[in-house]
């Protein structure tokens, strides 16, 4: 069974992992900077938040649920095809 304190953490690791996924999303250019309301390319950016991610990823290892640890995985891996994707279209 999950206790209440398991399940807030889950949550904030999600919440953590979106917004690194949002961030380089919105550096893709995929989606609009919500303070712009424009959508802009920044690659560089986009790749520190991919960093960011893996970094995070590897200084969690066996720490997370399963759970966790395929949700941080996809979003990682889907971001990464996302970028090289874009570098190759430049």
């Amino acid at each position: 069974m999950v206790s209440n304190n398991e399940r807030v953490q889950e949550t904030l690791f999600k919440g953590l992992v979106k917004s690194f996924v949002t961030n380089a999303k919105i550096n893709l250019g995929m989606e609009k900077n919500p303070l712009t309301g424009e959508k802009a390319k920044n690659l560089n950016q986009a790749k520190q938040q991919i960093n960011m991610l893996e970094m995070l990823q590897a200084k969690t290892k066996g720490n997370l649920s399963e759970k966790e640890q395929s949700f941080i995985d996809k979003k990682t891996s889907d971001l990464k095809k996302m970028y090289v994707q874009e570098k190759m279209e430049q």
